[in-house]
């Protein structure tokens, strides 16, 4: 609770910290008044703050476990889908193997679909083609998730989404050698240049050119 204490001070009220206070507070809420469907992101979040702001690995791990538990275990699953991927992403990742966090980025995907939240759908696809990536997986395993992701994201018109897994995709691709240059992802289908003119004349699409 100190934690909580120190993340919830006016002081960190500031257009950096106001991400980490608005969930700090949540979860503060939660604690003092009872749990929601809400609460459960909130913890799960409140768990990669912790881990990735103050390097409280361990306490994060167990605000964001008690997310999960409210989900599976207590039916408080409205963002099921957001609680797995959050927990995978911010918070597993710092304490478990990779192979663990994948685990829940495919229940994300899963229950993503499930509930129509075609966002999500998409978050885990680039979540989970980068996760691979990290743990060493087959290259060309991981484009076949790629394409299929990418097919996913042009379907539901997720720009956005779509411009991330193309970064991926030409990543994986070069890697394999299958760019005539190992220093370009520019081949017969593909235009660097171009697409990097795309992402820079949109200032919407900042963590597209991010993640490129």
């Amino acid at each position: 609770m100190d934690v909580l204490t120190v993340l919830t001070s006016p002081a960190l009220f500031t257009d950096l910290n106001l991400f980490r206070l608005v969930v700090s507070r949540m979860a503060t809420l939660s604690l003092d008044h009872g749990n929601g469907d809400g609460s459960c992101l909130a913890y799960a979040w409140l768990g990669g703050v912790l881990g990735t702001y103050f390097g409280e690995y361990q306490a994060g791990c167990r605000f964001g476990r008690l997310g999960l538990d409210l989900v599976e275990k207590h039916g408080l699953d409205r963002f099921r889908a957001r609680v797995y991927l959050v927990f995978a992403v911010h918070v597993a990742h710092w304490t478990q193997p990779l192979q663990t966090s994948r685990a829940f980025l495919r229940r994300a995907f899963d229950a993503a679909q499930d509930a129509g939240d075609h966002s999500y759908v998409a978050y885990s696809c680039i979540d989970l083609i980068t996760n691979r990536i990290a743990a060493g997986d087959s290259l060309s395993d991981i484009e076949r998730e790629a394409e299929h992701g990418l097919e996913f994201a042009r379907k539901v018109r997720f720009g956005l989404a779509s411009d991330c897994i193309t970064g991926q995709l030409r990543l994986i691709r070069m890697l394999r050698g299958l760019t005539p240059d190992f220093t370009s992802f520019n081949d017969a289908e593909f235009d660097e240049g171009r697409f990097e003119q795309h992402l820079q004349n949109n200032p919407q699409l900042a963590i597209g050119a991010c993640w490129y």
